[in-house]
């Protein structure tokens, strides 16, 4: 009844304030990049590129295939990728047309290089999502391997640590190898650091560095009488240089039915544990002049108290 008989007033003006809405995606970088048509001449030796660094920093081969194949078809380039631990093969460009690019390269040697693994990836996102454009990918790639990842110093400390650590946590060993272990794991990470800028060591790092490991050991063994345990001192060292990533990424593959890759990568998990274990022999037997011989008994005189393990979780 009180709203029938209120009068309406017609002078009374509301003005709202202007708001623009925009429902469009905002990107991290601020800059979205228009879409464009690209042709295959223009594309092929930058994706080409992406696809060598994303392999290069230990990306699957299934996974390099999947990604490389999923930025084509946003640039609505048809293609055809191969990637094997050693090579990649490329084709783009439709088979019915003359405009074909088809190319296989030797892959570079694969790293577990998880931070510059992640920054290759983040880099294909900003393509997928407009953010970067093909023209600027060597540049980025150029950047991402300029940048420093994990700090050289740093690496060579939990190399230390890792090999001491591991010959009491993991193979029975006391006080005295955590201690050579530690020094141990700092000698044989400058050898890998060598290994990877002298192609003639990187080709025999494992057996290098195996080698080298059993030769430290065993005059260690020999020459304080048993105070260092030769096996848990051997074992630790080369725990850095075990293939079991290898055979891990080998197992997805083959999971996901990449059959040759995942076979051709399990073959070369082995080869490289038998290296190690020629190595160890080696190092030996390098040794002659030591007299006696030492013992491979896997329990130490002096193991380490189960308590003093926790110390070594972080």
């Amino acid at each position: 009844k009180i709203c029938a008989t209120m009068e309406p007033i017609d002078d009374v003006h509301i003005e709202l304030p202007d708001v623009k809405t925009d429902s469009s995606p905002k990107p991290k970088s601020g800059v979205l990049y228009p879409k464009k048509k690209y042709k295959v001449s223009e594309v092929f030796k930058p994706l080409l590129k992406l696809a060598e660094a994303y392999h290069k920093y230990g990306a699957p081969s299934g996974k390099v295939e999947e990604a490389m194949t999923a930025i084509c078809d946003f640039l609505e380039i048809p293609c055809n990728w191969a990637v094997l631990p050693n090579i990649i093969h490329c084709t783009l460009g439709d088979p019915y047309d003359d405009h074909v690019v088809s190319r296989t390269v030797k892959a570079p040697q694969s790293v577990a290089a998880v931070v510059y693994l992640d920054r290759v990836e983040d880099l294909m996102i900003k393509i997928l999502d407009c953010e970067e454009i093909i023209e600027n990918i060597q540049t980025q790639l150029d950047a991402i391997a300029k940048k420093p990842g994990f700090p050289l110093g740093w690496q060579v400390f939990a190399s230390g640590m890792c090999s001491g650590g591991a010959a009491a946590a993991f193979y029975g060993g006391g006080f005295a190898e955590i201690l050579a272990g530690i020094f141990l794991g700092f000698f044989l990470h400058g050898y890998r650091i060598l290994s990877g800028k002298f192609q003639v060591l990187g080709y025999t790092c494992d057996f290098g560095v195996a080698a080298l490991a059993s030769f430290t050991a065993c005059l260690l063994s020999v020459y304080t009488n048993g105070l260092f345990c030769y096996t848990p001192l051997v074992l630790g060292a080369i725990i850095w240089d075990l293939p079991g990533l290898s055979i891990a990424l080998s197992m997805r593959e083959l999971a996901t039915r990449h059959v040759m890759s995942g076979t051709t990568r399990l073959a070369g998990a082995l080869v490289s544990a038998l290296s190690l274990g020629i190595g160890i022999t080696v190092g030996t037997t390098v040794a002659f002049w030591v007299p006696g011989t030492v013992s491979l008994s896997d329990s130490c005189e002096h193991p380490l108290n189960p308590y003093w393990l926790a110390l070594w979780v972080p």
